[in-house]
């Protein structure tokens, strides 16, 4: 739950989605986190000390996979991760942003001028 789960916690924030952010929380501090240290999450370039290497790198890396349409994730972070967890971990925190990053982002309706899409059952002879 560690560092997956402060990761899951920051790409929730990065997409604004009070409903995930508010059960990271929770979850998190079900797992024996501090108030104190989970309330730094949302600035933890400012934390110093009070955040972990490992810690400030996981959510360094959230971020970088949670805006990857404006920020590339790049090499020397990656490596960084390598070095600070290993492979295995790299790859498990890595499908839990991404999974995050998919349930936390707003979802957008036709009318909120999303693309509305005709139903996969129908066909072209049905239009």
């Amino acid at each position: 739950m560690g560092l997956v789960g402060l990761a899951k916690l920051r790409v929730a924030q990065v997409h604004g989605c009070d409903a995930r952010i508010d059960a990271h929380f929770l979850s998190l501090i079900d797992a024996g986190f501090s108030i104190d240290k989970l309330v730094l999450v949302a600035d933890w370039r400012e934390a110093g000390a009070a955040l972990r290497p490992q810690e400030q790198t996981a959510l360094a890396w959230a971020e970088a996979l949670a805006r990857r349409g404006t920020t590339p994730a790049h090499d020397a972070l990656c490596q960084e991760i390598l070095a600070l967890m290993g492979q295995e971990a790299l790859v498990g925190l890595s499908l839990a942003i991404a999974l995050e990053n998919a349930l936390s982002q707003p979802t957008r309706t036709p009318a909120q001028g999303g693309r509305h899409q005709r139903p996969l059952h129908q066909g072209k002879d049905q239009r």
